[in-house]
């Protein structure tokens, strides 16, 4: 079946975007994970932000592939159902547990995260994950319906 290149486009765009939002819900979890643990948002967490900013590559390496790996990008979010949110957990851990480990192996002790705070950032990745798939399920949601009602106010009677 040959496909057209707008659809591929669309394709490829749409996995961009998933990367984008992910690369920023990863982030945004190692960030809120160091407060969390540290109690603060001072001077400390910042440096231990920059002192582990190897283990966070990693960790968005191992998730963003580990995704891919899943087919969590190829997923089409406004069908989706249970299966495919387990699937995104599935992926997720994954990704958290092959970024810890390989943290582990390649970096030195002070420059990696305490294990505690990588269940943490796994946790808030779950809860930001399934935000992300959700809204991006209602604005596709919204532009879909928006469109089919602007056709019909378009038709003659």
């Amino acid at each position: 079946m040959r496909y057209s290149t707008s659809i591929k486009i669309k394709n490829l765009q749409r996995i961009f975007i998933f990367l984008f939002f992910d690369l920023l819900v990863i982030l945004f979890a190692v960030q809120a994970a160091t407060a969390l643990r540290f109690n603060s948002l001072d001077v400390l967490g910042i440096e231990l932000i920059r002192s582990n900013i190897k283990s966070i590559i990693i960790l968005i390496i191992a998730v963003c592939s580990s995704h891919g790996l899943f087919n969590c990008y190829t997923i089409s979010w406004r069908y989706s159902s249970l299966r495919d949110y387990i699937t995104l957990y599935i992926a997720t851990t994954v990704g958290v547990i092959v970024a810890r480990v390989l943290s582990g192996l390649l970096i030195q002790k002070n420059g990696l995260f305490s294990l505690s705070t990588y269940v943490i950032i796994l946790l808030l990745c779950y809860i930001g994950f399934t935000v992300e798939r959700f809204l991006a399920a209602i604005v596709r949601n919204y532009m879909s319906t928006k469109s089919h009602s602007k056709k019909m106010s378009d038709k003659k009677r």
